[in-house]
């Protein structure tokens, strides 16, 4: 085999809407810790970033040290959030629930 014969397999990349997930998760975990006393609420928290990642699937999403790190993410946000509350429904619904 020659070197022009050789083919060359590029690593999996990282989307931008993938690299904006990642930093949403590692970022938020900081800023957390700063506040302890009271509640934090999110909207599409640090779970949901997680989630949409491993579901869209693609890319870098893909592979082991993927895996790991979001193994480990998940771990670390099972540990620092207190509860997960799911509520679905409509905009002005949920604004008078909360409200």
């Amino acid at each position: 085999m020659t070197a022009s014969t050789i083919n060359v397999v590029a690593p999996p990349r990282l989307s931008w809407a993938d690299a904006k997930l990642l930093a949403y998760v590692a970022g938020w975990h900081r800023v957390v810790r700063g506040y302890r006393d009271g509640m934090t609420v999110f909207d599409q928290g640090p779970l949901y970033a997680l989630v949409r990642l491993r579901a869209q699937g693609r890319g870098v999403t893909r592979t082991a040290a993927f895996t790991r790190w979001w193994d480990d993410a998940l771990a670390r946000w099972s540990r620092e959030l207190s509860a997960v509350v799911y509520l679905d429904a409509e905009d002005p619904v949920l604004l008078e629930r909360i409200g």
